[in-house]
């Protein structure tokens, strides 16, 4: 845990540039951890949770657009309990998938 007890996790697909950048995360900063997800379909949604508290899901609409901004089709904000839990649930389950394929 960092020093505020902050605690960030995250899963992505990896190439040999996002490698390099999350093995220097992963050390220089104990608490960050970086994994790779390696589903075999395209990634098309961001999905943050904090603390169960709330979630903010992001869909692409097209991941080769070089804005951020301007790749975004819908994003959605929640702080009701049920849908939190469900993103939540979603990442905590690919975390544990993502140890069982590496």
């Amino acid at each position: 845990m960092g020093t505020h007890g902050v605690q960030i996790r995250i899963l992505t697909p990896m190439d040999n540039k996002i490698t390099k950048v999350a093995l220097y995360i992963n050390k220089k900063y104990n608490q960050i951890e970086i994994k790779p997800f390696t589903n075999q379909q395209t990634i098309s949604s961001i999905i943050i949770t904090s603390d169960g508290k709330f979630s903010l899901v992001i869909e692409l609409k097209d991941e080769e657009i070089p804005s951020f901004i301007d790749s975004i089709r819908l994003a959605v904000y929640s702080n009701v309990t049920s849908n939190v839990w469900t993103y939540t649930t979603l990442f905590e389950n690919l975390w544990v998938q993502s140890d069982i394929t590496v």
